[in-house]
């Protein structure tokens, strides 16, 4: 007597007695492994078909709630009764062939096609196919999983109302209860380090990938573990036959997910909605979250791992890729059309060099632009550069840009974010009271998103907050800057540079045409 692999294709070529198993619960609640109906079932079998062959068809841990679940011991069990090599057809219950109106009926039908017109249970005793009892059953069986499913559904939305996260576990934490018996959240503080330390370096201007490199040469490892490949593709097993599994590998997308992650900021999800504050503790604050969240949504200069700088922006969103400069990213503005400045290559000729290109900042129709004006960007940046130092030896210490009227703004944009956040909240309730149709609720969000997006704008322009910057330091070090790290100080002191119409028949770069325009100091330290 033998019992099928699931997995394996069919290999059995002789008439047998077909014991289909399924995890089942009774009556009491009590659980039924796939161990334990195949004992019934051989018992039942000996008893009542003596001396034939028995074949057990198992699909262990397998729901048949959804329509898109496989069941290959199922698939299994249906090609050998189309071959007609299947006698008899056995069951704990009837739902454990099958719970849905629809595919019962095909079975049912499949059965009758082929000779078999009784299915014997343990539960439900022997079932006639195609009598209107069965179909009752199929009817009433699937009846019962949309109530279930409503009533698992309702045991989420209520448990997710108050603050009780997911079953997922989000990197930094591990489950714990609280003392009332919910599941909460508890902090894995090395790992909440991580994340904490990894929230500065992207508002440092660090990539992601830079990011990880940084973590994996310290050995950090992600949350979860995964299967252990061979060359093959294949799953490694110990001797056993359980998989082999390593820690996962810190990625440049593990980075990104664990700290947009909304759980570090304490906020609570269900159903990709956010329904409230978590019942555990945060690991960043919703401010910060919020920052790091729109530095990494939009367009940003980072370091890659071997020390390059390039755009994170729409050329990672469908635009082909261009070469970068100092101002470029929004800092260079058309005079004429007010539209950003890109940056590229233009090809020159004269009699000295022949053909040759030079990087160049146009107006582009891309960003908005009527392409007004183009200007070559390595004089641009370097009187743009020279003018700064200007500013910064102009300025006195106590002049610094640092957290005053751009704390404030900072503030003001967090709160309305957070208005926004708790607008949509109050959508998605009166959407589940039926207080909204799906088309109302659809215009709404639409809206909300886009205010969302125009504020996450505005306080992604804003300078990092509390950097201090010593003016000497910058001087002395500039030469030595990244290109990230001139552009933070660029955004410190310079709010654009305007580029004007050339004048006619001008044949050299003409520094008039550059309008610096600056930031002024937000406030005076104390003692200044």
């Amino acid at each position: 007597m033998a019992a099928i692999d699931p997995q394996a294709p069919i290999g059995v070529t002789y008439p047998h007695v077909a014991l289909y198993t399924r995890i089942s619960k009774d009556k009491y609640g009590n659980a039924e492994s796939c161990f334990d109906q195949e004992a019934i079932g051989r018992r039942y079998a000996d008893r009542m078909w003596p001396g034939v062959p028995v074949v057990v068809y198992s699909d262990p841990d397998l729901s048949a709630f959804d329509d898109d679940v496989h069941r290959p011991g199922y698939e299994a069990l249906k090609e050998a009764i189309k071959a007609g090599l299947v006698r008899h057809l056995w069951a704990v219950e009837q739902t454990r062939i099958e719970r849905r109106e629809v595919p019962w009926f095909q079975m049912a039908a499949l059965l009758d096609s082929v000779g078999i017109e009784l299915l014997h249970t343990h539960r439900d005793g022997v079932v006639r196919v195609q009598d209107e009892v069965a179909g009752i059953k199929a009817v009433l069986a699937a009846s019962e999983v949309r109530k279930m499913k409503k009533r698992i559904a309702d045991k989420f939305d209520a448990q997710a109302a108050r603050g009780v996260p997911p079953g997922s576990r989000p990197y930094g934490y591990v489950h714990g209860r609280l003392d009332n018996g919910d599941r909460t959240y508890v902090i894995v503080e090395d790992q909440a380090a991580v994340i904490r330390e990894a929230a500065g370096l992207v508002l440092d201007g660090w990539s992601l990938e830079n990011i990880a490199r940084r973590l994996r040469k310290r050995g950090v490892c992600g949350a979860h573990r995964v299967k252990v490949r061979d060359e093959n593709g294949e799953v490694v097993t110990d001797e056993t036959g359980r998989p082999v599994t390593r820690p996962s590998e810190i990625t440049g997308a593990t980075v990104k997910g664990m700290l947009t992650n909304r759980a570090v900021a304490g906020i609570n999800v269900r159903r990709d909605v956010e329904v409230g504050d978590g019942n555990w503790t945060p690991i960043l604050d919703r401010s910060t979250w919020r920052l790091v969240g729109a530095k990494l949504g939009g367009d940003r200069q980072v370091t890659t791992v071997k020390g390059r700088t390039y755009v994170i922006g729409d050329s990672h969103r469908g635009r082909a890729p261009g070469r970068r400069y100092l101002l470029t990213g929004g800092k260079a503005r058309c005079g004429v059309c007010k539209a950003e400045l890109v940056g590229s290559e233009k090809q020159l000729r004269n009699k000295s060099r022949g053909v040759y290109t030079v990087p160049y900042l146009f107006c582009h129709p891309k960003t908005g632009g009527k392409s007004c004006v183009g200007i070559m960007a390595i004089p641009t940046e370097e009187f743009v550069v020279a003018e700064l130092f200007d500013e910064i030896r102009r300025r006195k210490d106590d002049q610094q840009i640092d957290d005053g009227a751009v704390g404030a703004r900072r503030d003001e944009l967090d709160n309305a974010l957070n208005d926004v956040d708790e607008q949509r909240k109050d959508l998605a309730r009166m959407w589940a009271l039926k207080q909204l149709t799906g088309v109302e609720w659809a215009e709404a969000r639409s809206a909300l998103d886009a205010e969302q997006h125009r504020l996450e704008s505005e306080l992604r322009r804003l300078p990092t907050a509390g950097k201090g910057r010593d003016p000497a330091a910058i001087l002395a070090d500039w030469a030595v800057m990244t290109l990230d790290e001139r552009r933070e100080v660029i955004d410190d002191y310079i709010e654009k540079v305007v580029i004007e119409r050339a004048r006619p028949g001008l044949q050299r770069f003409d520094s008039d045409r550059v309008k610096v325009i600056w930031r002024k100091p937000l406030h005076a330290r104390p003692g200044g």
